[in-house]
């Protein structure tokens, strides 16, 4: 046992009581307890009295007791819940008895309360050098008419454990409680300081789901398997209109949706789900919760219509990113090699017609940087840029944001209605960013957009006319994505009239000290500083670096360096620093994920290489947390724990 290991049971035995009916394991308990130094309660106490000494010691603060044999478990459990942790029987146990029993004579007999100990000592039977007579008994009452027969038969002495003891004390026959063995009680004590500590542990997660649930501010709901509600928090009472006292009572007693709960239960979900509930509206959330693929119970989200509203405008607000103006034109794609010059050409090419642009890369390669220089060399300079990431939207408010909505179309939304994105780029051009991760139920909608110009709001009839031109971006494979049926075959064709493919840095690594030149500059007069630029060694261990996050990486490298820097010329030592900090947080090497890989396949290969943490698992897949979620929703899937 190391130190560590050695100290943490000394201080959790305090935590920990011993209880015996047997005079010599209560001695042998306090002898190791004082030569390890450990601080459990040790008591010796009749067998008759050991469930009340365990509920003493309970009240004072015990979580786990040590004892042995099955009478003394029985009657501890019959009056505490804590956990009893049973000092195993062995040889030695059974041969000392024997010994002591030998002075009264050689008819012996073993009397015991449970089948395992009976198989016990009918195994070790074989090994002692005297015959001795072995009974199982169930309870008290066979135990007397057992030991009646056995005092006929005219036996000597009876060997046992502490129920045999008080039963065999009535006929006033000699009684040997079975021997102690030291390594099984302390065997038996590490054990309960292990078990504590799991315990503790699971109290801790516990405790922390509790903070998480009454600290949200939208209302959260437990029901358990059988229907009983085992949590919720002051805004699920709050808009449910029930008082602190629900918890423990039967859901038809309470809640105001009983089917929804029976339709959890046998596995089905429920997202975004509208009711009207004492002249309001809630939006409703319930997921089962899933053991093996089994439902044990309930986790509710309820929200109310304003919270809704409150949070579409934060959405858009985060996501809408760069408003409607694009401010890049192609003269900020800092970059001469052939790679760049080549892909600049073609999106000058682009910007001349008005045909849909699909741009292809990786993240942090700039495509929405290509994007915006697009438009701006474009006839439609003049008209409004509008861009939105399609990962970042839940679908409910991704479909109002691409297509707006009419007054009282849902609960929540803006009472006057809402333009979607297609009307707001009238004239000009929209980009519409990580399109591989549309949900396919809007990509019919996007389809009809392109096919007839013209856009129809959610809960509306009036169809509206639209001149825009379309460009999309994504950093997946959307060919592959249409063969495995998650992205539809007639749009990614209506989007791949003009395709432009942009380059990983490291397909153009002679750009990177360029870059970097640029960015020392951008950043100097950001944070006021006077970078001159970089040595020889420098330069030569970025331009050998490997860039996962691409441009981005590069961006966020040199921000580092010129804020850290105490020189005027980057040193070779300076890149290494701003290097060992930034493997803390880069994202993972590209996944080598075969093509013909279902989705799901991909998924699950995805997380057990980032070791289950979903951020990363998004970053490899190339999507965004969001759709990460939604996507293991479809499947399934689930994390461990």
């Amino acid at each position: 046992m190391n130190p560590q290991e050695k100290q943490r049971i000394q201080v959790e035995s305090a935590k920990i009581s011993l209880l015996w009916s047997n005079p010599h394991a209560y001695e042998i308990a306090n002898m190791l307890l004082k030569r390890h130094h450990l601080h459990c309660h040790c008591e010796l106490t009749t067998l008759q009295n050991i469930g009340e000494a365990a509920a003493v010691r309970v009240a004072n603060g015990t979580k786990i007791i040590v004892s042995r044999g099955d009478g003394a478990r029985r009657k501890i459990q019959e009056k505490v819940s804590v956990p009893v942790v049973s000092v195993k029987y062995s040889f030695s146990d059974f041969a000392a008895a024997i010994d002591a029993a030998r002075q009264y004579g050689e008819r012996i007999a073993m009397v015991v309360f449970t089948q395992d100990l009976f198989e016990v000592v009918k195994r070790e039977n074989f090994f002692w050098h005297m015959q001795t007579t072995l009974i199982y008994v169930r309870d008290s009452e066979s135990a007397r008419s057992e030991i009646k027969k056995l005092i006929q038969e005219g036996v000597d002495v009876i060997i046992g454990g502490g129920s045999t003891k008080a039963v065999a004390q009535e006929f006033n026959i000699p009684v040997i409680m079975f021997g102690a063995n030291e390594h099984a009680i302390f065997e038996a004590i590490e054990e309960a300081v292990h078990t504590l500590h799991r315990l503790e542990e699971q109290e801790l997660q516990y405790q922390t789901i509790l903070r998480v649930i009454e600290s949200a501010s939208h209302g959260m709901m437990i029901i358990d398997r059988d229907g009983i509600i085992s949590n919720i928090n002051h805004a699920a009472r709050k808009l449910l209109g029930l008082p602190r006292e629900v918890v423990g009572q039967a859901y038809q007693d309470c809640v105001p949706f009983p089917q929804i709960v029976v339709q959890t239960l046998a596995g089905t979900h429920y997202n975004n789900y509208l009711f009207e509930y004492h002249d309001s509206y809630l939006v409703l959330n319930s997921l089962p919760i899933l053991l093996e693929g089994k439902p044990q119970g309930i986790v509710m989200n309820i929200q109310g219509g304003e919270d809704v509203q409150t949070l579409e405008k934060k959405l858009r607000k985060r996501v809408s990113g760069t408003g409607q103006i694009a401010k890049y034109r192609f003269q900020d794609i800092i970059g001469t090699s052939e790679r760049i010059s080549q892909a600049k050409r073609w999106a000058m090419t682009y910007a001349g017609v008005d045909s849909t642009v699909l741009i292809c890369g990786d993240s942090g390669t700039g495509k929405e940087l290509f994007a915006q220089s697009i438009h701006n060399a474009s006839p439609r300079r003049h008209a409004p840029f509008v861009a939105v990431n399609c990962a970042a939207f839940p679908e409910s408010l991704l479909e109002s944001e691409l297509f707006g909505y009419v007054k009282g179309a849902f609960t929540g939304a803006n009472p006057e209605g809402k333009s979607g994105i297609f009307e707001q780029a009238h004239k000009g051009t929209i980009f519409l960013d990580e399109i591989g991760e549309m949900p396919l139920s809007l990509q019919s909608r996007l389809l009809r957009v392109i096919q007839e110009r013209e856009v129809t709001r959610i809960g509306g009839q009036t169809v509206i006319p639209v001149d825009i031109r379309i460009i999309t971006a994504t950093n997946r494979d959307l060919f592959a994505e249409v063969k495995e049926g998650n992205f539809r075959k007639d749009l990614y064709y209506r989007l791949n009239v003009l395709t432009l493919r942009l380059p990983a840095l490291q397909e153009h690594k002679e750009d990177i000290i360029l870059l970097a030149n640029h960015f020392i500059k951008d950043f100097n007069e950001k944070y006021g500083r006077h970078i001159t630029g970089l040595s020889a060694a420098a330069a030569d261990m970025l331009t050998s670096h490997q860039y996962y996050g691409n441009i981005r990486e590069l961006s966020n490298i040199m921000e580092r360096l010129v804020i850290l820097s105490r020189n005027s010329e980057l040193s070779a030592s300076d890149v290494q620093s701003a290097l060992s900090e930034q493997s803390e947080t880069q994202p993972l090497p590209a996944m080598q994920i075969r093509p013909s890989f279902a989705e799901r396949e991909r998924i699950v290969q995805a997380l057990e290489y980032s070791g289950n943490c979903q951020a990363k698992a998004a970053e490899l897949l190339g999507i965004s947390r969001t759709t990460l979620w939604r996507k293991m929703k479809k499947y399934g899937l689930s994390l461990p724990g």
